[in-house]
């Protein structure tokens, strides 16, 4: 303990020798500069923390929905790394002994991200509805949650004023024309503890194939006891 001290005070000396090496009116204004010292170094420690413990989905990625079907439908696999498409002999397999990447007990955050285009049929219809269900191995439904997906009007005067502003972003392709409508559909989610009924694949419906969609993500965030 005492040689952290020293070593702290020793470099505490060299900052203000090395202050007032190239500032003479330093020393007037040394608690000045010692004040904004401590908060500069205060804010790199809170900006350091904040990211180390900040909350990081357990899953995060994309999917891909069937516009071939009326309703737009995604299908996500939880038991395997081959998350965007399944062994089919051995999602018959798992029913017995599923292995899930949510851990029994547990409470997690299910989020959809919405990636919309600002394209003239989009905002015909502005709005619509989304279905998201979890699914056991065996197809039986967990849970089930229904949230609207809406966009955010804009009058073609701030739209061409918007283009305008930000057209050497759109010509360099930095800026595209799209808005991120996100989404909560479950805010404390409990996997299930018995392995049989556990949570295997999460089930995506849209309610009309009309939308233009450019990306769609999902992001299963648990709740982690102290940090939320």
């Amino acid at each position: 303990m005492k040689f952290a001290l020293w070593v702290f005070k020793w470099v505490l000396r060299a900052i203000v020798d090395f202050i007032d090496s190239f500032y003479p009116l330093a020393r007037v204004f040394r608690p000045i500069n010692l004040f904004l010292f401590f908060c500069a170094c205060s804010f790199i420690v809170n900006i350091t923390l904040l990211r180390f413990l900040k909350k990081s989905p357990s899953i995060q990625t994309d999917l891909y929905f069937d516009f071939s079907h009326e309703r737009p439908i995604s299908q996500l696999c939880l038991l395997t790394a081959e998350n965007q498409w399944g062994y089919e002999i051995f999602l018959s397999s798992v029913k017995s002994h599923p292995k899930n990447l949510l851990l029994a007990n547990k409470f997690y955050r299910v989020s959809v991200e919405f990636y919309l285009p600002r394209s003239p049929r989009n905002f015909q219809i502005l709005k619509f509805m989304a279905v998201l269900r979890i699914k056991s191995a065996s197809g039986a439904v967990i849970a089930s949650s229904t949230r609207p997906v809406v966009q955010r009007y804009r009058s073609p005067l701030v739209s061409w004023i918007d283009i305008l502003a930000k057209w050497p972003l759109y010509v360099f392709n930095i800026y595209s024309e799209q808005e991120k409508v996100s989404v909560v559909f479950m805010e404390n989610y409990r996997e299930n503890s018995n392995r049989q009924n556990g949570s295997a694949i999460i089930e995506t419906v849209l309610s009309t194939s009309d939308i233009d969609v450019d990306q769609v993500k999902l992001q299963i965030t648990p709740h982690l006891s102290g940090i939320s």
